[in-house]
């Protein structure tokens, strides 16, 4: 549901930014520049479960859930040639997505509370005022996550940062010589930790996070 209220907004802002930006004769200066952005997060949980058996196969179980977030960053833009660009930003991003999965009777949640890092773009200009660019960087994930069995509480908890791979791409409109829309999709996949023990067994599961996040935003240059 949010993914499809995400893709008209973007479709919507795309129509309406393009009349706007028709109408504007200067671009966007190179320099220094701030973000802001809301995003929807969809955050994924996969555990491979130890049985610790040869006649009883690991159990595996994925599951996802997409919540909205709000992104704040800061970078600096500059043309290598007249069309091609690179940037380096930073970013912060207070997050909100929880996954909650029963493999078994073992019960696992994750809370995701923030993502951090910084990207590299390298992007070329369609027109004066269109752009598309491709990122890759890196991505911390701050989460929690609680283990238990659905018959044996305590609940086992556990606050984690993990840091991963990211890529993806973007697009960019001007509409001022200072402001400028972002649309941009970020892929972060297979982002392993390690888990309490198994209350039952003692046995270590095999986690992962996929974090994936489509974002719309504003960036304002100095």
């Amino acid at each position: 549901m949010i993914r499809n209220i995400f893709q008209k907004a973007a479709v919507t802002l795309a129509i309406s930014s393009s009349v706007v930006a028709l109408s504007q004769t200067s671009a966007a200066d190179d320099g220094f520049y701030v973000s802001g952005s809301i995003t929807a997060t969809e955050l994924g949980h996969s555990i491979n479960r130890n049985t610790g058996s040869a006649d009883s196969p690991s159990i595996s179980s994925n599951v996802d859930k997409t919540d909205v977030g709000l992104r704040l960053g800061v970078g600096y833009k500059t043309h290598v040639t007249n069309d091609v660009f690179v940037a380096l930003e930073g970013f912060y991003s207070f997050e909100n997505a929880t996954t909650e999965s029963l493999n078994g009777m073992l019960r696992s949640t994750v809370e995701l509370d923030a993502t951090y890092g910084a990207d590299l773009r390298l992007g070329y200009d369609i027109t004066e005022k269109f752009a598309l660019y491709a990122l890759a960087g890196i991505t911390a994930l701050d989460f929690d996550n609680d283990t238990g069995y659905t018959f044996a509480p305590p609940m086992q908890e556990l606050s984690e940062t993990e840091t991963a791979f990211t890529y993806g791409f973007g697009a960019e409109l001007q509409m001022t010589d200072k402001i400028s829309l972002i649309g941009e999709y970020r892929i972060t996949s297979d982002v392993k930790f390690t888990p309490n023990p198994d209350v039952v067994g003692g046995f270590v599961n095999k986690n992962y996070l996929d974090h994936n996040a489509l974002r719309l935003g504003i960036n304002y240059s100095f």
